[in-house]
């Protein structure tokens, strides 16, 4: 069987959400993490996006979700150990400087 990874706009398209609210659901517990292409590449597997637009679409409650979402998350990382997020932080160079780009 042949994995498919789907991009963020690939998935709202399939969910019919904006991508800040992708993230808000992912947060909630209502959507699956991404698995990391690389330190800016994100993508979620296609079969775990199926599963949970299946689940909306069936009417599933968010506790349902919840608890399918915490199921795709267990079998995704059987051992229960999830990478360790590695990605550069957000934080200002200097403290009290805006970052570069940054607009007062």
């Amino acid at each position: 069987m042949a994995h498919q990874l789907l991009r963020r706009r690939a998935v709202c398209d399939i969910l019919g959400l904006s991508w800040p609210t992708l993230y808000r659901h992912q947060k909630e517990g209502l959507f699956i993490h991404p698995v990391r292409l690389g330190i800016r590449s994100v993508a979620w597997p296609d079969a775990e996006v199926q599963a949970i637009a299946s689940a909306r679409i069936s009417g599933q409650s968010d506790d349902q979700i919840k608890g399918l979402v915490q199921r795709l998350h267990a079998a995704r990382y059987p051992d229960g150990v999830q990478p360790v997020d590695t990605r550069p932080s957000l934080a200002p160079a200097k403290p009290g400087r805006p970052r570069k780009g940054a607009t007062a």
